[in-house]
């Protein structure tokens, strides 16, 4: 049976982490207070892990009941907190770091993402009534504020409206899924400036227009997209799609030179121990992957 391998991008010979056998895929990772938590959306199950990939504790099966899901797609931590969003459910279902179930929030838009704080919930969820993106609660789900402004015209784009957010130090980042600026606001939801990805146009709130008739125009938007977000160090990574160009890129951006790089044709990067890592998939115990060369096409 083929497992799941983790593989450091250290710059030398790739350490292994190898994953439990049945986990199918990765719907996020979160590295915290030394462990390793996955979601395997597919088995709509919560994975613990020692850094090793050892598996300690699981939680989940598909369901509606307490601890159960019907599709995890995001994953965050804050202290013994853990919490995992489930767009179809629309719940943000909270685990103690145990993975000992604590409560279950419903929320009243679909949620994408999410990123906590000690004292709030900051939600990818969609409102349509102020078109906002991102929406904060307190822990006990009791909604503050939303910001962030979604695509328009609102009626035209309600597939498109989604996204990744992340804390990192006293500033909340936001990426729409289908922009390439990055949005920087305070804990309070204020803006505080947006960010522009060199080299990449910003389609819906540039040069293209919504043209809700043509349906090349929703092809071409849907084939340039945000795949993954996370951060190392003071280094946030994009992983942005553009199937009609060259592939996926990974574009990295210093926060402390204000400067970016880019690698391309780069598979979709995650954090762990303040490092890179890519998921991969053995056969037989065999390495079949590498850690990604982006000399190599």
């Amino acid at each position: 049976m083929s497992s799941l391998v983790l593989f450091l991008l250290l710059g030398v010979d790739p350490v292994r982490i190898n994953l439990p056998e049945d986990l199918v895929g990765v719907s996020d990772m979160v590295s915290h207070n030394g462990f390793i938590f996955l979601i395997d959306s597919r088995n709509a199950t919560l994975f613990k892990c020692n850094g090793s990939g050892e598996e300690l504790a699981r939680v989940g099966r598909r369901g509606n009941g307490p601890g159960e899901f019907q599709r995890p797609v995001a994953l965050a931590a804050s202290g013994q907190m853990l919490v995992v969003c489930d767009d179809v459910a629309r719940t943000l279902t909270v685990f103690d770091q145990n993975l000992n179930y604590q409560v279950r929030h419903l929320s009243p838009y679909m949620p994408r993402d999410l990123a906590i704080s000690k004292d709030s919930f900051y939600l990818v969820s969609h409102n349509p009534q102020t078109n906002t993106m991102v929406q904060k609660y307190s822990h006990e789900m009791v909604w503050e504020k939303g910001f962030a402004l979604g695509l328009q015209p609102v009626d035209k784009m309600v597939s498109f409206q989604t996204g990744k957010v992340l804390l990192h130090g006293d500033l909340l980042y936001f990426m729409h899924t289908f922009r390439s600026v990055l949005e920087v606001f305070d804990p309070s939801g204020n803006l505080v400036k947006t960010i522009s990805i060199p080299g990449l146009e910003d389609p819906l709130f540039g040069t293209l227009k919504p043209r809700p008739d043509d349906s090349s125009w929703y092809k071409e938007v849907g084939q340039r997209a945000v795949g993954g977000v996370c951060t190392t160090g003071n280094t946030i990574h994009l992983l942005y799609l553009d199937t009609a160009q060259s592939g996926p890129n990974r574009y990295s951006f210093d926060l402390q030179t204000n400067l970016w790089s880019m690698a391309e044709n780069t598979p979709r990067v995650y954090a762990l121990k303040d490092q890179l890592v890519i998921l991969n998939r053995t056969e037989n115990d065999r390495l079949v992957f590498k850690t990604f060369d982006s000399s190599e096409k």
